[in-house]
C-alpha cells in the first residue's frame, strides 16, 4: 500500500514533502527536500516534530538533499536500532551527514554503536550520553511516567512549553505539539529518556564528530556536557553563548554555520574548537 505524501512550502518558498515510513512495524515521519551531492539528515529531540528543523531545510535544501526523520516513541533500543537501519535502506541513504538534537542525538549514538560506515560526519547537539542526568526534570522521572497517562504527559509538556521565556519558540512548539505530535509519541520518547541510561560511544572516529552546546541550555547541564566531551575527547567542540536547548530555532545563523563548517572541517583536517 502506498503512503500518502503531503507537500508543503517552507520559508523562502522551499517545497518539502512529508510522508510516513514503516520499518520493522514502527512508523517514522519523513520530511524531505532538495537534491545534491551531499545529504544532511536531522533527528529532533523529545519535543517537536520534523517541523522543528524547518529553518535548516530552507537553508540547505537548495544545494543538498535534506531529510528530517521523526522517529517513533519507542524506548526499546534494539527495536529502534533495527528500525533505523531499515529506514536508511528504504531512503537509499548509503552516505550522509547526520545531525541530532537532544534525544535524537542520543539515539544516533545508540544506532552507530553497531555500525557507522554510512556516516560522513556526525553532529551531536544539546545532548547527553547518560539520559539519567535529565531526571531532575519531572517529565523524565520514571515515577511520574509510571503514574501518568499518555494524555497527562502531553499536558505536562504543554505546560513546559508555556513556561518558556522565548515567544518565538513557545508559539512554534505549542502549535507543533498540539496539532502534530501525538500523546503516544511524546510518552514513548519521554520513557526513552527516563529509562535509557548510559550508552556506549559511537563507532565513528572523533575527528568526524562535532559536539554542540549552549551556555544557556536549561535541559542539558554542565555535567552532561562534560560526560560527552570525555567520551568524545578528540571531537570538534562548538559552544554557543545563546540558543538554549533549541539553537536550531533560536540561534539559527550560528547553528547553520556549524553544519556548514563541520561537513567540510573533518575533510580538511582543520582546527577543532570554536566559541560562538
Amino acid at each position: 500500500m502506498s503512503m500518502p505524501i503531503i507537500s508543503s512550502t517552507l520559508e523562502d518558498g522551499i517545497h518539502a514533502k512529508k510522508y510516513p515510513l514503516i520499518s520493522n512495524n514502527l512508523k517514522w515521519t519523513v520530511m524531505e527536500a532538495g537534491a545534491g551531492d551531499q545529504t544532511l539528515v536531522f533527528l529532533p529531540g523529545t519535543l517537536g516534530t520534523v517541523n522543528i528543523f524547518h529553518k535548516q531545510v530552507s537553508a540547505f535544501s537548495p544545494t543538498c538533499r535534506v531529510i528530517v526523520l521523526g522517529y517513533p516513541g519507542v524506548s526499546d533500543m534494539s527495536l529502534m536500532t533495527g528500525s533505523f537501519f531499515g529506514v536508511l535502506e528504504q531512503l537509499k541513504l548509503n552516505s550522509a551527514h547526520f545531525i541530532g538534537s537532544s534525544l535524537g542525538a542520543y539515539w544516533l549514538q545508540i544506532f552507530t554503536q553497531q555500525r557507522a560506515d554510512f556516516l560522513e560526519s556526525l553532529i551531536l547537539g544539546n545532548t547527553f550520553c547518560n539520559s539519567h542526568r535529565l531526571r531532575f526534570i519531572k517529565i523524565f522521572q520514571p515515577d511520574f511516567l509510571n503514574d501518568s497517562s499518555e494524555d497527562q504527559v502531553k499536558k505536562a509538556w504543554l505546560q513546559f512549553i508555556d513556561r518558556l521565556a522565548t515567544s518565538e519558540l513557545k508559539n512554534f512548539l505549542r502549535n507543533d505539539v498540539c496539532d502534530h505530535q501525538s500523546s503516544n509519541e511524546l510518552y514513548g520518547r519521554s520513557l526513552a529518556v527516563a529509562h535509557g541510561g548510559l550508552v556506549g560511544r559511537s563507532l565513528l572516529s572523533d575527528d568526524k564528530i562535532a559536539l554542540l552546546s549552549c551556555d544557556d541550555d536549561p535541559v542539558v547541564q554542565e555535567e552532561s556536557i562534560k560526560d560527552l566531551k570525555c567520551m568524545y575527547a578528540n571531537s570538534h567542540h562548538f559552544r554557543f553563548n545563546t540558543g538554549g536547548h533549541y539553537p536550531h530555532v533560536l540561534n539559527t545563523p550560528a547553528y547553520n554555520n556549524v553544519i556548514q563548517r563541520h561537513c567540510v572541517v573533518h575533510l580538511n583536517g582543520a582546527t577543532n574548537t570554536m566559541s560562538l
